[in-house]
């Protein structure tokens, strides 16, 4: 993000370069644009400013590209003339239809913003097939995210690594980061480290910040599913997708449970925080509390639910992310999908939730969560009872469940979502409490494990390291 604020600063401000002369007329245009470009410079003349300006629209007027660029500059920024933003971009268009490569990028950053961000990416395209290295960068960089575009490592890492043959510092530091992680190509450190260091020279302060930093941002390298018992399943980096259904109205209810972080592409799993959300459902207006990481964060929330999604209202907080280093970001809630469902008699809601930097005009990463409002008991006179530990755990994991009488036990473990893992059915010989071992050969992540019998259903919140 603090690279394409750096190039808005750059190449809004506009340049000018003197042509080749090759024509009496083209001298008298030249030396006439050179005299409006130092004009329009005299920030403490407003009446040569607009000299300057109506020199350019003259020759803009007559179809010369670098004068319409001008003329755009000049209306974005109330240069000689009333500001105008639809007549800026106006401009930029026609000098961007003659192949002005200038006109070209701002258009590709005046249109990085929701819900422009297709624009962007064409406009961007455009410019990195002219071979710009900055062209290079925001559409590998729009590419890397998913920006107007599908998301895609792999051709981001390619535009990159174009823009690397010209030393950009902004593409240097992209692959190092593609490296690091192993976004779209094999993780190699080495070459990471490479890359983040030329990237620093050229004066990448994130590239600083990436290098003292000892963990990449995505640390996990996945575990094969191997055993018999396991299922096939979506894997659990995969993040989850839903379908909002409309909650139903509620009094105040706690609920507690994680939010679940993803990278851009949805694949690998970044963060697990805990969160508890105090929730007031009436109908389609939603309040309550959102309590992040045991209390860190906590901030009242406010929103409205249609039949496809919640729209947030005055619901903001500042956090960091990955590439801020540190610096607090502030982060508006956008909008969530979300479904609720029960396991037993346990309450879960789960769903994705999207927030927005308003200072940078981009969405933040994937985010699912699932909560659940407590754990299920029965009515009988001695309640059967599970345990699981320990919890958090690595490689193995036991299960104690009490029963009251000899009963057949089935014993399954699901992701977030709800899919199976692993399946296992069991026999309880006695009445009392049973212990089961399992190896656990599947990914680092949230599970849910259920324990069934004589009809009931038994659950229990667990994360793998």
């Amino acid at each position: 993000m603090k690279n394409i604020i750096c190039w808005i600063l750059i190449v809004c401000s506009g340049t000018y370069m003197l042509q080749a002369q090759t024509t009496k007329e083209d001298s008298v245009m030249h030396v006439e644009l050179y005299k409006a470009y130092t004009n329009l410079r005299k920030m403490n003349s407003s009446e040569l400013q607009k000299e300057g300006f109506q020199t350019y629209l003259n020759y803009a007027s007559d179809g010369y590209p670098e004068a319409m660029d001008q003329v755009a500059y000049c209306y974005w920024n109330g240069i000689g003339t009333m500001t105008d933003k639809e007549k800026s971009i106006l401009w930029y268009k026609k000098a961007a239809k003659k192949n002005y490569a200038h006109s070209i990028m701002n258009l590709a950053l005046i249109y990085k913003k929701p819900p422009y961000f297709s624009e962007s990416y064409e406009y961007a395209s455009k410019i990195a097939d002219m071979d710009y290295p900055e062209g290079h960068f925001l559409k590998g960089y729009l590419l890397y995210q998913g920006l107007g575009c599908k998301q895609d490592y792999f051709t981001a890492l390619a535009e990159f690594e174009k823009g690397i043959l010209q030393k950009d510092r902004g593409c240097l530091y992209m692959a190092g980061i593609c490296y690091r992680n192993g976004y779209g190509t094999k993780r190699n450190q080495e070459k990471a480290t490479s890359l983040l260091l030329q990237s620093k020279k050229s004066g990448h302060i994130g590239a600083l910040e990436e290098l003292i930093t000892e963990e990449p941002e995505n640390p996990i390298i996945p575990i094969l599913l191997t055993e018999n018992e396991v299922i096939n399943s979506q894997n659990l980096f995969t993040v989850p997708y839903v379908t909002h259904a409309p909650l139903p109205s509620q009094e105040s209810t706690t609920y507690h449970g994680s939010l679940i972080t993803y990278d851009w592409s949805g694949k690998y799993l970044l963060n697990v925080t805990p969160l508890s959300v105090q929730l007031n459902i009436d109908n389609d207006r939603i309040t309550g509390q959102w309590i992040e990481n045991n209390g860190d964060i906590s901030i009242p929330i406010e929103g409205i639910q249609n039949d496809s999604c919640i729209l947030f209202n005055n619901t903001s907080y500042d956090k960091t992310v990955r590439e801020s280093y540190g610096t607090k970001i502030k982060w508006t809630f956008n909008d969530a999908r979300l479904n609720a469902y029960h396991i037993g008699e346990t309450q879960f809601i789960s769903g994705n939730i999207r927030l927005f930097a308003p200072e940078y005009g981009e969405y933040g990463r994937p985010m699912y969560l699932l909560l659940s409002n407590g754990t299920t008991t029965t009515d009988n006179e001695k309640p059967e009872t599970m345990i699981v530990f320990p919890n958090p755990f690595e490689t193995e994991i036991t299960i104690c469940v009490e029963t009251v009488a000899p009963t057949e036990i089935n014993i399954s473990i699901h992701t977030l979502t709800g899919f199976p893992v692993y399946r296992k059915t069991t026999k309880a010989l006695s009445e009392g409490k049973h212990y089961y071992k399992l190896n656990t050969p599947f990914e680092s992540g949230q599970y849910i494990v259920k324990v069934e019998y004589d009809g009931k259903c038994l659950s229990y919140p667990v994360q793998k390291k």
